[in-house]
């Protein structure tokens, strides 16, 4: 059952991450999906979704914050998002020794 759980999930998160349309919650779910894919040894797996959502967030600026225009629940849901996938992969980094994805 587990196995069948995540095999769907890696499945619609292709689908949504090669959509043209990116969501926070697709970058998000990279990062659940990297985790599951560490506690299961399959760390290099793991590792190529954070550097999707790197890719992802970085298409859509992410990390150039601009708040004008935007609603204050959207605005700190970007922010959320943003700080989550730096400290993820800068947390993935300094555990599994290898180099950050994101370099500011």
């Amino acid at each position: 059952m587990t196995y069948q759980f995540l095999a769907e999930a890696k499945r619609l998160w292709e689908i949504e991450s090669t959509g043209s349309r990116v969501r926070l919650t697709t970058i998000q779910a990279a990062i659940l999906l990297h985790l599951i894919n560490v506690i299961n040894a399959m760390d290099a797996v793991g590792s190529s979704y954070t550097q999707h959502a790197v890719t992802l967030a970085q298409r859509i600026g992410l990390f150039t914050f601009n708040p004008a225009g935007q609603s204050t629940k959207r605005s700190n849901a970007k922010l959320f998002t943003a700080w989550a996938l730096y400290n993820w992969q800068m947390y993935d980094g300094c555990s599994l020794l290898s180099s950050a994805v994101l370099t500011f």
